[in-house]
């Protein structure tokens, strides 16, 4: 097996688990408040949302800025699937093609339709 990542994880972590799975509560929990509370902070906006994927953040962040039905979503074809496939499946226009991030810092505009 080929490793993406190794954590390091030592004693405060291990503590916090534990915290976490006595409590009785896996989700939603107090840590969870804490954590949006802290987050929200640390970025200086009022709220915070945690949520359970990557999937779920990109659903929620589009809308969050009221992206629809008929909406350009613009991104890369270097991307995970997943946000190809929401934008899809939530009805917006995909945007792409390989030199998109370069189009944009150039000339603030967006590239052809591919």
């Amino acid at each position: 097996m080929i490793s993406i990542a190794h954590p390091l994880l030592g004693s405060e972590e291990e503590a916090a688990v534990v915290s976490v799975i006595a409590s009785g509560q896996l989700a939603q929990g107090e840590q969870v408040d804490s954590f949006e509370r802290r987050f929200a902070e640390m970025c200086g906006v009022r709220e915070a949302v945690a949520v359970s994927s990557g999937t779920a953040a990109l659903h929620l962040a589009l809308l969050a800025h009221n992206i629809g039905p008929g909406d350009e979503v613009i991104t890369t074809l270097i991307t995970w699937s997943l946000s190809k496939t929401h934008a899809r499946h939530t009805r917006q226009k995909l945007v792409t093609g390989p030199s998109v991030g370069l189009a944009l810092a150039a000339s603030h505009s967006i590239p052809p339709r591919i």
